[in-house]
């Protein structure tokens, strides 16, 4: 998404926490993460998209691997905080406002 519709990254992201959390949708199978596409108004078919830039999206996927492991990130959501902590939702018991809270307060205590 950021490589094709730079400007709608942020509208995704809004459109896939929605759709996984609030609307069951599976992002683990296609035809769920088309759905948030078009929730985000996405132009394209996400599947489509993904399809189109296939090397692309292979070669940032084995960077963002490399980057996880050396992150030593488990969980999806997480949050890595100057590269030393890494936050996930469990900290805070799912709970969204104390969790923007805790990665606040991290980077300013990095800051």
């Amino acid at each position: 998404m950021r490589q094709a519709f730079p400007r709608n990254v942020d509208t995704f992201v809004d459109a896939s926490l929605q759709g996984a959390q609030d609307h069951g949708l599976h992002t683990n199978s296609w035809a769920g993460v088309d759905q948030i596409g078009k929730a985000a108004h996405i132009a394209t078919s996400v599947p489509r998209l993904v399809a189109d830039h296939r090397r692309d999206v292979e070669v940032a996927v084995a960077k963002a691997i490399v980057r996880q492991k050396a992150l030593k990130i488990t969980n999806t959501p997480s949050v890595s905080v100057a590269g030393t902590y890494i936050v996930t939702p469990e900290f805070t018991n799912g709970d969204p406002r104390l969790f923007s809270q805790l990665i606040n307060g991290l980077i300013t205590m990095t800051i």
